[in-house]
């Protein structure tokens, strides 16, 4: 056999003559920068060495080591595979590689191992005796400066990680060891390689059939520090359908510390279609010649023999011999097979048949595993399919249809165990708590029991089966067996034992703290009926109850219509725990509300008296209030409704108003006098009879109407006192308690009209005092009468009183105004002598002045003349226009406090339109008149 230095030579030469071709060694350059580019990680290339060891294994047919030394500048990869040979360095030295994945091969030699340029420019290899290394920086020292010269070449212009350079040993090798020396091209590249290193886990195991020794030491360290992952295999087991079954052990120490792993893998070989052959990318691919490809999924196994889930973070769970770096499955478990993944290795083609149809495998494959793992792993198999959602290209097209379909269709209503061993389907089965283990564990609670919780057949599930929240069901409480069926059912059977059965559920949740629905609260009645606890009554009686019952002999019939608790009940949970449930104790409040209530409500015939009186302060005593009418007694010592009685603080000062208005009067005196407690005696009264929340409308309403429907027919000292008391009533309410009312009230003729048609009396201070011109002979009225003002202090508060709530007018109408004007003008010409006449159009009077007509128009103001403008009408801007000097306009202002007359003669002068500017009326009426007289 040739020496392998000969063929290294061989290759040395040939590379170099390539690399002087121009455009090839350009083409080739171009392709070598873009293999390292596929490669992101840098530390991808041990997994790629990983591989290549794996099919160098394989050649020598026997299982083997492959080890890794780090150091800060360099890494120490070796193996004990089948040595280099001249193919493999034909293979290394080019980017084409002759391992067909037909024959079984995993690894692309010459492709993968090209990984390694990313972090080094100068690797060695060790094997078969023989030494060599491709090492950039090697061309371009003096000493092969000839060599260069004899090819024509520029060292930048070397192929150099093609062209193998040969050396020395400088190591003694084990027999068959294969060794790598990769020089780092910086120091730093070592923390970005350790965290690939750090990755190495138990799972290498998946996709590797002859390593089964992974050890990595770290030299950079220091001693004692790294990691070595070895594994075995049982023997295989078989589901008689082609799928292999096998449990391996991977025991991985690191740092001095030892851990052991199991998983169980499940592994079939399927023939390839005729059609996933053929297909381009198939081909591509370089499968085109597989006839057979086998495919695998592992679960991990905890040390309790059970299966567990397996985390993402911790494993890669997809793997196409080597991990796919960049596929997340969103599975609890792993999947192997040989995919066709996307250049570096990191990422499968989504759209490859050849993929789809491995899915496929995988899916059947899966069907076989989960049969296999739900009868020999009944307790711990449905955690491992529980998945999460990734939601991206792959889990959309391949992990969702194929696997996910596959779990979701197998175990639709998976098969688990109750607690006495038997199988069942998981929508039959319900957890229990360690409450009802309790109960089952002393014989109150059988899975028979059930039926009446669920209305069907239900199991309880064995405590050691594991659930995950995509298969999670009901739980069974100690609360779910309060049901009144289920309680009635054992109480028919044996009612002592459904008592225990009670105190110990009761005893359960009470201690746990469970909150109890009230429409779950049931009890057992001294009758051996089932009644809720808010329905039923602890049997003891209180003395106060007992000592009223031969004053009201009625409580002895409502106490037997109460459904008491079992004695055996209060025996064993106390009354302590049967109050927190709800059992009622009988009470004075119950008794009141139940029995004493009834003999003083309307919708009962009155008792007499004392028995009423007796029966009111009880209820007082036990409820506070009254929710409806009762009977009360009144002043005039008879019994009445008490929405037909009023509160005689209302009336207090006007009791004969009370009696003129035909109204009954609480006696709240008689009540009183029990307990003297006055306030408590208001509450209890303030919600059925009248007159305690005036603001209330109803009341002020009524008040206002009874005075409403006699102030009119009362005398006038009657309606003086009525009207008083509505005051006294106004007065004590808040402003938006008030309402309108128009009653008869007195004028100051002692006659009676409607409030609203009246005017204030000058004596209550109102803002238009027009009573004064009454008496100088002005027609005006009716006012309100005087007498029911006490004095001038009190005028403000019955003037408001009047205005806002009986509306009486404080103020004239605008034609009294008017009228006012004429009559006060008139009397000034007639006090002076002049004959006055009515007018005509255009004017209010004719005065002779000087034996001649003067035509007078009368205005009327209530505001000062110098503050307005007097518009007179189109008939009479003419008549002024007409008469000229002898048309006087006269404006009457300040009405009715201080009147006086202005007079401009000829206003025409003034005026364009119909309006004349009131600064220029400025001459008052007794000085032209003075002046006219003269």
């Amino acid at each position: 056999m040739r020496d392998l230095r000969d063929k290294v030579r061989e290759m040395q030469s040939y590379w170099l003559g390539i690399a002087r071709s121009g455009i090839a060694a350009k083409s080739l350059r171009n392709t070598l920068r873009l293999v390292e580019l596929m490669y992101i990680e840098p530390g991808q290339f041990l997994l790629e060495f990983l591989q290549n060891a794996e099919d160098a294994l394989m050649e020598a047919n026997r299982r083997g080591y492959f080890k890794i030394e780090l150091y800060r500048d360099k890494i120490i990869i070796r193996n004990n595979g089948k040595p280099f040979d001249e193919k493999d360095l034909e293979s290394l030295c080019s980017i084409t590689s002759e391992k067909k994945p037909a024959l079984g091969y995993k690894g692309f030699i010459g492709i993968g191992w090209k990984s390694v340029y990313k972090v080094s420019k100068h690797v060695e290899i060790h094997s078969a005796g023989t030494c060599f290394e491709f090492n950039e920086e090697y061309w371009r020292r003096p000493e092969v400066a000839d060599i260069l010269k004899e090819y024509g070449l520029e060292p930048d212009k070397v192929l150099w990680q093609l062209t193998p350079i040969p050396i020395e040993p400088t190591e003694a090798l084990p027999e068959g060891e294969t060794k790598f020396t990769i020089y780092l091209e910086s120091e730093s590249q070592y923390d970005e390689i350790i965290k690939t290193v750090d990755a190495f886990g138990p799972s290498l195991f998946l996709f590797l059939d002859y390593v089964n020794d992974v050890t990595i030491i770290d030299r950079f360290k220091g001693e004692g520090r790294g990691k070595r992952i070895m594994w075995s295999v049982a023997p295989e087991d078989s589901t008689g359908d082609g799928t292999r079954i096998r449990r391996v052990t991977v025991t991985v120490v690191e740092d001095g510390s030892r851990f052991t792993h199991e998983f169980l893998v499940f592994k079939k070989e399927f023939q390839v279609p005729e059609d996933i052959r053929r297909d381009p990318l198939t081909k591509e691919a370089m499968r085109s010649d597989v006839t057979k490809r086998e495919v695998a999924i592992a679960f991990e196994i905890d040390p309790w023999d059970d299966l567990k889930p397996i985390e993402e973070p911790k494993f890669w769970l997809m793997y196409s011999f080597l991990p796919l770096t960049e596929v997340r499955t969103g599975l609890k478990f792993l999947i192997q097979a040989d995919f066709i993944v996307h250049p570096g290795r990191r990422y499968i083609n989504v759209e490859a048949k050849w993929n789809k149809w491995l899915m496929e495998c995988l899916a059947k494959l899966l069907r076989d595993a989960i049969t296999y793992v739900m009868k020999r792993y009944k307790k711990s198999y449905l955690p491992v399919f529980e998945y999460t959602e990734i939601r991206d290209e792959i889990w959309e097209k391949l992990i969702k249809p194929h696997i996910v379909g596959t779990i979701g269709d197998v175990l639709r209503d998976p098969t688990v165990i109750c607690y006495k061993g038997h199988e069942i389907a998981l929508s039959r089965a319900v957890k229990a708590s360690d409450e009802i283990f309790e109960l089952i564990k002393y014989g109150l609670l059988s899975e028979e029991d059930l039926k009446y919780v669920y209305h069907d057949e239900r199991h309880i599930l064995d405590p050691g089966v594991k659930l995950a929240p995509r298969f999670s069901i009901q739980t069974l409480t100690s609360t779910d067996l309060l049901n009144e069926n289920l309680i009635k059912a054992k109480a028919s059977e044996d009612l002592k034992k459904a008592l225990v059965f009670l105190h110990r559920v009761y005893d359960l949740a009470l201690k746990k703290g469970e909150n109890i629905s009230y429409k779950r609260r049931f009890v057992i009645t001294s009758s051996g009926g089932i009644k809720l606890a808010e329905e039923t009554y602890i049997p003891e009686l209180p003395q106060q109850i007992s000592d009223l019952r031969e004053k009201f002999p009625e409580i002895d019939s409502y106490l037997k219509s109460l459904d008491f608790v079992h004695e055996e009940m209060i025996k064993l949970l106390g009354t302590e725990s049967l109050r927190r449930l709800g059992v009622k104790e009988i009470s004075l409040r119950g008794v009141a509300e139940k029995v004493i209530l009834s003999s003083i409500v309307v919708r009962s015939p009155p008792s007499e008296k004392e028995r009423l009186l007796a029966a009111t302060v009880l209820v007082k005593q036990a409820l506070g209030s009254a929710k409806e009418p009762i009977w009360v007694l009144t002043r005039d010592g008879a019994i009445s409704r008490s929405d037909d009685v009023w509160n005689p603080e209302v009336f207090r000062g006007f009791e004969g108003v009370a009696e003129l208005l035909g109204i009954k009067l609480l006696d709240i005196d008689a009540y009183v006098k029990y307990d003297n407690d006055v306030s408590g005696w208001t509450k209890f009264f303030s919600t059925v009879v009248r007159g305690y929340e005036l603001c209330r409308s109803r009341d002020y309403d009524e008040l206002v109407k009874k005075v409403k429907e006699i102030a009119g027919r009362a005398s006038v000292d009657d309606n003086a006192r009525l009207i008083r008391f509505l005051k006294r009533v106004h007065d004590a309410l808040q402003p938006n308690c008030w309402g309108k009312a128009e009653l008869r009230i007195v004028t100051d003729e002692d006659s009676f009209a409607d409030s609203g048609q009246v005017l204030l009396h000058d004596i209550y201070d109102p803002q238009e005092k027009w009573y004064q011109w009454k008496g100088k002979g002005f027609s005006i009225g009716p006012f309100i009468s005087p007498k029911y003002v006490g004095g001038p202090a009190e005028a403000p508060s019955w003037r408001e009183f009047f205005t806002k709530v009986l509306g009486v007018r404080a103020s004239a109408s605008d034609e009294i105004v008017g009228r006012f004007a004429e009559w006060f003008v008139e009397t000034k010409f007639r006090e002076r002598g002049y004959r006055v006449s009515r007018g005509g159009d255009g004017y209010d009077f004719i005065v002779n002045i000087g034996g001649e007509s003067v035509y007078v128009e009368v205005k009327g103001s209530r505001r000062s003349v110098k503050e307005i403008d007097v518009e007179l009408s189109e008939q009479e801007t003419k008549s002024a226009m007409s008469h000229g000097e002898r048309y006087w306009l006269i404006v009457v202002d300040n009405i009715p406090n201080d009147p006086k007359a202005w007079v401009l003669k000829d206003p025409a002068k003034v005026i364009s339109k119909i309006k004349v500017p009131g600064r220029d009326i400025k001459e008052p009426l007794e000085a032209v008149l003075e002046r006219e007289s003269t």
